[in-house]
């Protein structure tokens, strides 16, 4: 790749950074910017995911003056200015082929919501190998930047879910930590050793990912695995092993072996450059389901996921419990002096059904807890207080340069005796999570187990049982 080359998709992915990121928090392109960005669409070298990804942000936001005036001509005569496949964005059937999918991204870029039937047409057409990358990017962006609406959603996760592969068990409880896929980059990522914790007090749990994906490309628990000499790969049926092995009680469970179709997209998901609800589900795909359904903990930053999760989750009927909390970075890690808000609900049944009958399913617009309930669950809200669980309070440092060997090191030494901060947060959100999981009646008490088995060294057996 020459360097004029580089320098073009390095400009044209920075203005899709700047320009896709959504109905509210778009910027307005410089003109000097979108002059130079603009000839990059006719150009048969330009990356076309990439390049459709953007001409759908500019084909579905609305436009400030100065950038309509630069737009309005490339709309006007595309074909003297947009590459065929940018074309057929605005008239599907300049592309034969695959007229069928085009027809819904156009949908989208119109600003129209997908019924329940075209929702599951674009998955379908998705999935299929033969479909180019930048027509899936281009679906993928437009339901982003539309906004995507609940019955999406549901169909959307549907869709995943069908597609990944699952192993049933048949344990009390088993917690399942969902963290972004894509990473943390500046913060404590300890998923990996809080399983151990939380396995050596008795409590299954799973967590999962993938070693490096986009947009965030940050530290995952696949990459501390690595530098903690743990194997991060394994085939699903080993991990499962590992899991109902009372001596391990935890395993790690990688994309690559569990939905081999969504980890061949990573490519996609980089020159997209943005965030699609590919990110936003993959993460709750439970390749190890409990017969009675997870216990799912998760995380979320802007404010319009904190209910849209728990609601679609509840629609799915998979799941025994699930959390939705505010942490650093949409992960699962929890703030180690400041309380953490989270929201969720319980099942009310002891063994919930499961794969429920989803078109009886309540209003979307209903209050949370009325929502809830007519769906046979029980709302529960509130917030995550280190004292509550006898934790020092000592301040969860922010560190943008943190790196992964930094983060496993530590835990290591955690999980061997050594005190202070790293230590501290293991006991925390392990104690947390088995508090929020039902399985301690008091926050005092899910505390203080979690502390016996880190300070006695049950936890690194745990840890060091495993492969």
């Amino acid at each position: 790749m020459n360097s004029i080359h580089t320098e073009s998709e390095a400009l044209l992915r920075e203005a899709l950074r700047r320009k896709g990121i959504g109905p509210k928090g778009s910027k307005k392109l410089p003109p000097d910017m979108l002059r130079e960005v603009l000839p990059l669409l006719a150009q048969p070298e330009t990356n076309r995911t990439t390049a459709a990804a953007f001409w759908t942000a500019c084909l579905l936001l609305d436009n400030s003056e100065e950038e309509e005036a630069l737009l309005a001509p490339v709309r006007n005569a595309p074909e003297f200015h947009l590459l065929p496949e940018l074309q057929a964005l605005m008239f599907p059937e300049k592309e034969a082929a695959h007229t069928g999918f085009l027809r819904l991204v156009h949908k989208l870029i119109q600003r129209h919501d997908l019924s329940t039937t075209e929702a599951e047409s674009a998955m379908t057409f998705f999935w299929e190998p033969s479909v180019p990358e930048w027509i899936k990017g281009a679906f993928l962006q437009g339901a982003r930047i539309k906004r995507e609406t609940p019955t999406e959603d549901a169909v959307f996760l549907d869709s995943l879910w069908n597609k990944a592969t699952h192993i049933s068990v048949d344990m009390p409880y088993l917690i399942d930590l969902c963290d972004s896929y894509d990473g943390t980059n500046r913060s404590y990522h300890l998923t990996p050793f809080v399983a151990a914790v939380l396995a050596a007090m008795g409590i299954p749990t799973i967590l999962h990912g993938v070693e490096s994906v986009g947009p965030k490309y940050g530290i995952t628990s696949s990459q501390l695995l690595h530098h903690a000499g743990k194997a991060n790969t394994l085939p699903l049926a080993q991990a499962t092993t590992n899991l109902l092995n009372p001596k391990i009680g935890w395993c790690y469970l990688d994309q690559s072996q569990v939905f081999p179709e969504l980890f061949a997209l990573r490519q996609l998901r980089h020159d997209m450059v943005k965030r699609p609800f590919l990110a936003t589900f993959d993460k709750l795909l439970q390749p190890i389901h409990n017969r009675t359904g997870n216990i799912v903990i998760t995380g979320y930053v802007h404010a319009h996921y904190r209910e849209e999760v728990v609601r679609v989750l509840s629609w799915h009927h998979q799941n025994r419990m699930v959390f939705n909390l505010r942490t650093i970075e949409g992960s699962t890690n929890c703030w180690g002096k400041k309380s953490t808000p989270f929201v969720g609900y319980r099942n009310t049944a002891t063994t919930p059904p499961l794969g429920m009958d989803r078109s009886e399913r309540p209003a979307w617009e209903t209050p949370l807890s009325d929502f809830l309930q007519q769906d046979g669950k029980a709302l529960v809200e509130g917030e995550l207080v280190p004292e509550h669980f006898g934790i020092s309070g000592e301040d969860h440092q922010i560190d943008k340069g943190i790196q992964a060997d930094h983060i496993a090191h530590a835990a290591l030494s955690a999980l061997q005796g050594e005190t202070g901060l790293v230590q501290e947060l293991l006991i925390y959100h392990a104690a947390a999570f088995a508090w929020l999981a039902d399985i301690f009646p008091h926050e005092s008490e899910a505390g203080r187990i979690a502390r016996n088995v880190v300070e006695s060294g049950k936890a690194w057996e745990h840890w060091n049982n495993q492969s």
